[in-house]
């Protein structure tokens, strides 16, 4: 029998009510079961914070008590702003401990979290950890754009605390770069909001580095003053920190005058508050004070003493920070496979809801339509319908599975690659820095004859760090703890670093290193990435220019663009070679007319962060006649 238009209706009706109530059963107790656990009150981790931020100053071990209470409670309450503020303490106390390559790896852990609830003055600090941490590695440009962050952010929020924070900093990076004038400038800006504010906390490290530009000025009265002026707020404030960098200059100062008794006295001084802080960089610096101290004194057996400790703990720092570095990158690749395995089982625990949520449906459906023809109709097609959906959604998600793995794997072929050629360039510097030192350690070496090895044993550390910084700036773009910040930049001070960095390869290699270039043309770009992409492209031609040969860098006025060229008259690069460069499955790298090694990372770099800026890079080159690596910027 036929059921009428309106009955119709109302079965329909009453159908869809019944499979919402049931529903509604079946999910009701599920959603009821998460809500008993709330979240803490964020007054308690804003606590925790300031505890941690007093105790790393004057204790290390105080320091990463509150900061691992503060991710003991994100992990046990799942509350993020918690695990956040831990990660961000957790890197400021590495960073006084000295443990640079972990609180640099935490500050970035701080930062991802952050970011996904936009900007906050958590977040302002978490960048000033992380160019802390680099600033301490030596990348100073890397530094000093996460400085700018901070900066820009704490503007935008209005936020003066921090704000003298990144005052502080940009002018502690500018003094490391040689610029005075604008480190003075930003002094004096986070003074005066110090001062008006009556936060104490921060000037003494603003006279700290006020009195480092007088010092290298050579204006060393107006630096001692100033010294004695951040290591009496420093004991004010409880930075038992500044306390000791500036017993530490004094001392420096001391040995400049000839008083090396005095110079003795402070570096014991600055040695024991370096101890009780847990901080190995104070350790090494009080170290090379007393070496000199007795030096000076004629106690040579006491200097060499000292000496070795300044570099066991200066070579234990550098292994530290190298291993340190590579294993963080490699927990993003761990991390990452993880993930892809976490994804599989949430699609399928997804595919097993739905599978049950049907069955309950199709049971509800049978049981109301039992005896109506229609109605059974009307249940088959719906089944049917909810079937081809069911293997549309399938067959997607077998497809993404699928190119999840084929990345997974991919990754890790990289990975592999990567760390099998870093293990082997690094393993030569590093040993041969260590028969050196066990040379020296059983006096088999003179001292005269270690200041003759010095340049080349320097020049092969030089290069091994630049491997490291090469790994460093790879890793954060693969850890997305890079952006590209396009500004006005001057090219003239950024050619100056490359000519002062490659002074002593260049000269070793009897190289024409020359630059032409208008002293006051500016592009459109990302300062640090410019410079990591021009340090790197003279790198290579420096590696494969022959003895006696002549590197040229231009930077051509093309109306609204500038072309800047590299160009060396070495070996040249074959056509089947000149195919794998810029490609990431291969890491093409190749030995320099001296046998110079590399890893294949400095090109890719530079291919990414010329395409960062907006441009491409190209090349032109000729087997036996050089090469030449170009890319045009607009013109600021």
């Amino acid at each position: 029998m036929l059921l009428r238009r309106d009955n119709f209706r109302q079965f329909i009706f009453l159908s869809k009510s019944a499979v919402c109530l049931l529903l509604l059963a079946l999910f009701l107790p599920e959603r009821g079961a998460g809500q008993g656990t709330d979240k803490p009150d964020s007054s308690i981790v804003d606590e925790l914070s300031s505890k941690a931020d007093v105790a790393m100053l004057s204790n290390v071990d105080s320091g990463f008590f509150y900061a691992k209470k503060l991710l003991d409670l994100g992990e046990q309450q799942e509350f993020d702003y918690a695990k956040a503020r831990g990660y961000e303490k957790l890197g400021w106390t590495h960073w006084v401990e000295g443990n640079y390559a972990d609180g640099l790896k935490n500050a970035l852990d701080a930062i991802r979290i952050f970011e996904q609830y936009g900007p906050s003055e958590g977040l302002v600090s978490a960048f000033l950890s992380a160019g802390r941490n680099l600033f301490e590695q030596r990348s100073y440009t890397m530094a000093l754009t996460y400085y700018q962050r901070s900066e820009v952010l704490a503007q935008e929020l209005v936020l003066e605390k921090p704000l003298i924070e990144a005052y502080r900093d940009l002018g502690g990076i500018s003094i490391s770069l040689g610029d005075y004038e604008k480190g003075l400038d930003y002094c004096t800006r986070g003074l005066a909001i110090a001062n008006r504010l009556g936060l104490r906390s921060s000037i003494p490290i603003f006279y700290s580095h006020i009195a480092l530009i007088h010092f290298n000025q050579g204006d060393v009265e107006q630096s001692v003053d100033y010294n004695w002026r951040a290591i009496l707020e420093g004991r004010l404030t409880g930075n038992r920190r500044i306390v000791a960098l500036g017993f530490e200059r004094l001392a420096n100062i001391d040995l400049q005058q000839g008083l090396y008794d005095e110079a003795i006295r402070k570096g014991k001084e600055t040695l024991e508050m370096g101890q009780e802080l847990g901080s190995s960089l104070i350790a090494m610096r009080a170290y090379m004070v007393l070496s000199r101290g007795y030096e000076g004194k004629r106690d040579y057996e006491k200097s060499l003493t000292n000496y070795k400790l300044y570099i066991e703990i200066s070579d234990s720092t550098y292994n530290a920070d190298k291993e340190s570095i590579i294993a963080s990158i490699e927990a993003v690749y761990d991390l990452e496979s993880k993930q892809g395995e976490i994804e599989l089982l949430e699609t399928e625990r997804a595919l097993n809801e739905q599978e049950s949520k049907a069955k309950n449906y199709y049971i509800i459906l049978s049981l109301v339509a039992i005896g109506l023809l229609i109605a059974l109709t009307f249940a088959l097609f719906r089944a049917s319908r909810f079937q081809n959906e069911h293997n549309s959604e399938l067959q997607a998600k077998n497809a993404e599975i699928a190119a999840q793995a084929k990345k997974l794997g991919e990754m890790n072929a990289t990975k592999s690659k990567i760390f099998s050629i870093i293990g082997h360039d690094l393993r030569n510097s590093v040993a041969n820095l260590k028969q050196l030192l066990d040379l020296l350690n059983s006096r088999k070496i003179t001292l005269k004859e270690l200041k003759e090895v010095a340049p080349e044993a320097k020049q092969s550390v030089d290069a091994s760090f630049d491997v490291l910084d090469n790994l460093l700036h790879w890793g954060l773009t693969q850890m997305n703890g890079i952006r590209t910040s396009i500004a006005p930049a001057l090219l003239q001070p950024i050619l100056a670093e490359i000519t002062s960095h490659f002074k002593l390869f260049v000269e070793r290699k009897n190289i024409s290193l020359t630059f032409q270039s208008p002293g006051n043309l500016m592009v459109l770009g990302d300062a640090p990435q410019l410079t990591v992409v021009l340090r790197n492209l003279v790198g290579n031609a420096i590696k494969f220019t022959k003895t006696g040969g002549a590197i040229v860098v231009q930077a051509k006025d093309m109306g609204d663009r500038v072309r800047i060229c590299v160009k060396d008259n070495g070996v040249g690069i074959s056509e089947d070679k000149l195919k794998l460069l810029f490609k990431h499955e291969t890491h093409y790298s190749e030995s320099g007319t001296n046998d110079e090694k590399g890893t294949g990372l400095g090109l890719l770099l530079c291919y990414e962060f010329v395409e960062n800026m907006g441009s491409h890079l190209q090349v032109e080159t000729a087997v036996g006649k050089g090469t030449t690596f170009f890319f045009d910027m607009k013109k600021a």
